[in-house]
Formats: structure tokens, sequence, C-alpha cells
């Protein structure tokens, strides 16, 4: 999804929750809330964040570089060209894909080879 400047209160929001989700505290190593963070202001890409842990009451500044995506900007891929073109053409992964992987795992104790039993004996 692309943003543009006019979703910036939208951008707040989304980075705050973004930052709750990944940061912890240095000092106690608590996870940051919502209410603990609070967008202070921007210099063009540089947003600058306060941040105060709620349980241990230490106050720190966060900095972000924010950059807006373009449409034109492509992932970064693992998979080789030939790789990406030949999954391309498998069918999707249907619900009954997804509910023999759920079965398969439910068999699963310690050993994995127990996933393999079935294909293997004739």
């Amino acid at each position: 999804m692309v943003w543009d400047r006019s979703d910036e209160s939208v951008l707040h929001r989304l980075l705050v929750m973004q930052l709750t989700t990944m940061l912890r505290c240095p000092e106690c190593l608590n996870h940051y809330h919502d209410e603990d963070v609070l967008f202070i202001g921007q210099e063009d890409d540089l947003w600058i964040l306060a941040a105060a842990c709620s349980e241990c009451q230490t106050q720190g500044l966060v900095f972000v570089i924010v950059q807006e995506q373009t449409k034109d900007t492509h992932r970064t891929c693992e998979l080789t060209a030939e790789e990406s073109e030949m999954f391309g053409r498998l069918p999707a992964i249907s619900m009954d894909d997804v509910l023999d992987i759920h079965l398969a795992l439910e068999r699963f104790e310690d050993d994995p080879a127990i996933l393999w039993e079935q294909r293997e004996s004739p």
C-alpha cells in the first residue's frame, strides 16, 4: 500500500502500533504500550517519537526514518526468476491442503518422521 502525506495522522498511529510490537524498554525489557509512545514531530523523512516505559519509567527518544514507497518499488525476494515463475504456475493452496497439514501436525509428537510415514507406506 502506498501512503501520501495527507495520511499522516494514520501513519502516526500505524508507526506507534508497529513500534510497540517491536521495541522493548532498554532498561527492563518491558514491551511498550500504545500510550507509552508519543509522536513529537518530523523533519522530512526523520520522525521523532518519545517513549516512556510504564514499568520502570525510563524515558527516551526514538528516531525513525520513514520513506514513502512508490508503486514501482519491487520487493527483495530470495527466489530466482525461474523459481518464481515455477511457483507462479502452481495451483493455489486449498482448504483441503491446509486441513491435511493440520491433521498431520496433530499426529506429530516428538519424531518428525511421523509426518512422512503415511506417504512412505504402500
